[in-house]
C-alpha cells in the first residue's frame, strides 16, 4: 500500500511539472513583445509609392491617437496624401523619356532649348526690378512672353505675399497693368508659367492642398466665351511626385517636352527630364505589375519608359540633335545685322551697344525681324494656295494683320534703339 501511495505521488508532482511548464509557456506567450507601428513606417511606405499598405498603418496610428485624444490634423493630412497618391498611381501616363540634365535651380533655362515660333522664356529677374516685396524663391522663377512678344505671363506676390499667376498685354509699345489669372484658392502659390502655340493652353506650377508633393504640374485652358480659365486639371504621375515639380515645357513643332523636378536631388539642384509629349492621354494597363508601376510612376528609371518605344525614342533624340544644331546656327545669325545707329554709325553685333536698353531693345528687334520672316514666308505660300483652297482666306488676313502690327512694333522699337544709343553717346546733346 506504501509503494501505491508513494507511486501516486510521483505520477501527482510529474502532472504538476507538466502544468507549470504549459503555464510558463502560456504566459510567455503573453507577455512577448508587442509589433508596433510608427509614422515613420508610414512615411516610408508613402516614399516607395506603396499607398494601399501604408493607409492601414495610418488607420490604426489614427485610432490609437484618438483613444488617447491626441491630435490628428498631421495624421489627416498624410491620409489625404495618401488618397491622392494611390489615384494618381492608379492613372499614370504612359510617356517615354529620352533623357535627364541635373543642374543648380537657378539655371533651368541652360537645358530647356526653344525656337522663337515656340514663344520665349526668361528669368523672372531679367524681366522685373526686384523690391523688397519680392523674395528670391519669386526672383528665381520664369516668365513666358508669346511669340509675337504682345502677351507676358509671370508671377507675382498677391496682397497676402502668396505667389499668383499674372498676365499684361503690350497695347502702343507699353505693357498694360496686370491681370491676375484667377487660378487657384487664395492660399495656393503658383509659377512657371508656359502657353501652347494655341494661345489658350497653360501649363504651371502650384503648391495647394491637392498637390502630392510640394509643387505640383497643372494645365488649364483659356475659354474665349467667360473670359476666364478652367478649373486646372492636376497632371498625374509620372508628371508629379512627392516633391517639387516646378515646370513643363512643350515644343510642339519637334514635339519634345521638358519637366523641371527637384525629385531625389540635393538643396538647390533640379533634373530636367527630356520626354516625348503625347497628344491624348495614355494610362497603363492595368495588368501592369505594381513594382513595375510604381518605377515609372516615379522615373526610376529612363530606359525601362522607352522598352516599348525603340523606334519612337531615335526618332526624339534626331529631333533633339536637329534643334539644337538650328539653335545654333540661328544664335550665330543673329550676330550678324546692320542697324544705322547716326550718321554713318553702323553695328553690325550686339556687344557693340553701348547702351545696355539699347541692347536689350536690339535683342528684341532681331527677334521680331526673325519672326517678321517666318510670317512673310507662311504669308507667300498661303496666297499662291488660296486659289485652290478658299479656306486659307481667314489665316491670311490674321497674317496680314500680325505683320502690319510687327511693323508698327519694329519701327517703334528702332526708335528706342536710337534714342537710347545716341544719348549714351551724348549725341543727343550736340
Amino acid at each position: 500500500m506504501i509503494e501505491i501511495k508513494h507511486m501516486r505521488i510521483r505520477i501527482l508532482l510529474i502532472l504538476l511539472m507538466v502544468s507549470s511548464l504549459g503555464y510558463a509557456q502560456r504566459r510567455r506567450v503573453k507577455v512577448a513583445p508587442k509589433i508596433t507601428t510608427t509614422i515613420a513606417d508610414v512615411d516610408s511606405l508613402i516614399r516607395l509609392y506603396k499607398f494601399e499598405e501604408a493607409s492601414p498603418l495610418l488607420q490604426t496610428l489614427t485610432e490609437q491617437a484618438e483613444k488617447k485624444k491626441e491630435p490628428t490634423d498631421e495624421l489627416e493630412q498624410k491620409a489625404e496624401k495618401i488618397r491622392i497618391g494611390a489615384n494618381m498611381l492608379s492613372a499614370t501616363a504612359k510617356v517615354v523619356f529620352i533623357d535627364s540634365f541635373v543642374v543648380n535651380k537657378s539655371d533651368i533655362l541652360s537645358v530647356i532649348k526653344l525656337d522663337n515660333s515656340n514663344g520665349k522664356l526668361d528669368y523672372w529677374k531679367n524681366v522685373f526690378e526686384p523690391n523688397s516685396r519680392i523674395g528670391k524663391n519669386i526672383q528665381m522663377t520664369t516668365t513666358y512672353t508669346n511669340d509675337f512678344r504682345d502677351k507676358l505671363f509671370y508671377c507675382y506676390p498677391d496682397s497676402a505675399g502668396h505667389a499668383k499667376l499674372y498676365c499684361r498685354y503690350m497695347i502702343d509699345s507699353k505693357w498694360s497693368a496686370p491681370e491676375a489669372l484667377g487660378l487657384g484658392d487664395e492660399d495656393s502659390e503658383e509659377a512657371y508659367p508656359y502657353v501652347l502655340s494655341d494661345g489658350l493652353t497653360l501649363y504651371y506650377s502650384s503648391c495647394n492642398e491637392e498637390s502630392l508633393g510640394g509643387y505640383d504640374i497643372y494645365v488649364t485652358r483659356y475659354n474665349t466665351d467667360t473670359k476666364k480659365y478652367l478649373k486646372p486639371e492636376n497632371m498625374g504621375m509620372p508628371y508629379n511626385s512627392l516633391y517639387n515639380d516646378y515646370m513643363m515645357v512643350i515644343d510642339e513643332a519637334d514635339n519634345l517636352g521638358w519637366l523641371v523636378s527637384d525629385r531625389y536631388q540635393p538643396e538647390g539642384k533640379v533634373c530636367i527630364y527630356l520626354f516625348i509629349p503625347n497628344e491624348t492621354r495614355n494610362v497603363y494597363d492595368m495588368d501592369t505589375p505594381e513594382d513595375q508601376l510604381r518605377r515609372l510612376a516615379m522615373i526610376h528609371d529612363i530606359a525601362a519608359s522607352q522598352s516599348d518605344s525603340k523606334n519612337e525614342t531615335l526618332a526624339a533624340r534626331q529631333r533633339y540633335k536637329g534643334l539644337l544644331a538650328s539653335l545654333k546656327k540661328n544664335t550665330e545669325l543673329k550676330e550678324e545685322f546692320t542697324f544705322h545707329v547716326y550718321n554713318g554709325v553702323v553695328y553690325h553685333s550686339f556687344d557693340e551697344f553701348k547702351s545696355s536698353k539699347a541692347k536689350q531693345y536690339a535683342v528684341n528687334w532681331k527677334e521680331l525681324n526673325f519672326k517678321r520672316s517666318a510670317i512673310m514666308t507662311e504669308l507667300a505660300r498661303n496666297r499662291k494656295k488660296l486659289s485652290s483652297d478658299s479656306s486659307l482666306r481667314p489665316t491670311i488676313v490674321k497674317q496680314e494683320n500680325a505683320l502690319e502690327q510687327l511693323d508698327d512694333t519694329i519701327k517703334e522699337i528702332e526708335w528706342n534703339i536710337r534714342y537710347e544709343e545716341q544719348s549714351k553717346l551724348n549725341i543727343n546733346n550736340k
